[in-house]
This record gives C-alpha cells, sequence and structure tokens, in this order.
C-alpha cells in the first residue's frame, strides 16, 4: 500500500565549510509499503527544500527506502537510505544520506 509522509531533518555543518552553522532539510514524499508482520520495508520518490548555514538553499528531489519495525499500533522504528538531488546541480552531484528514528502515525 502507499502512505505520504513528512520529514524535517536539522544538522549542524560545524567543520564542514567556511559558514558553519545549522541547516534542514524539510521533505514530502510518497512511500509504497509492504508488510511482513511488523516489518515493513518502503520505497519511493520525495520533494523537499534545504536551507541553512554552510549550504546552498534550493529544492531538492530523489528516491528514498528504507524499513520500519512496529513498536506498537502507532509507533515505529525506521531506518532509511536517501539521495537528495539539488536541483541547481547535475544529477550526479548529489547527497547520499541515512538515518536512524522514532516515527508516529497518526
Amino acid at each position: 500500500h502507499w502512505s505520504v509522509y513528512g520529514d524535517l531533518v536539522v544538522f549542524n555543518t560545524m567543520g564542514t565549510s567556511s559558514d558553519d552553522g545549522w541547516g534542514s532539510r524539510l521533505a514530502i514524499g510518497a512511500s509504497h509499503q509492504w508488510d511482513f508482520g511488523a516489518w515493513h520495508p518502503y520505497v519511493g520518490p520525495k520533494l523537499g527544500y534545504i536551507s541553512g548555514r554552510g549550504v546552498e538553499d534550493g529544492a531538492v528531489i530523489g528516491p528514498e527506502a528504507g524499513v520500519r519495525f512496529d513498536l506498537a499500533p502507532n509507533t515505529f522504528l525506521y531506518t532509511q537510505l536517501a539521495y537528495d538531488h539539488d536541483t541547481r546541480n547535475a544529477f550526479n552531484k548529489g547527497i547520499v544520506n541515512g538515518g536512524l528514528g522514532l516515527g508516529l502515525r497518526f
């Protein structure tokens, strides 16, 4: 089945650029999710915006894949891998990122 999600990531660019500071990436996406008991692998596209110190503000788009594990009916742990293509640059100049987290279903 398909689901729609929102995702906000806050990061620090300290030591990675001459303009150290805080930044963020906000994304929305749609993912196709499979159900294997408490395990739910998923894959889908996302669209978002990155901004802050140490990054070039702009739109990002790309694929995302991961696995969710149910802790309770409305709570899950997840791990994911994504590719953020900065729309101002060539597709191969994007950023691969991963994450672990706790999610809530509404």
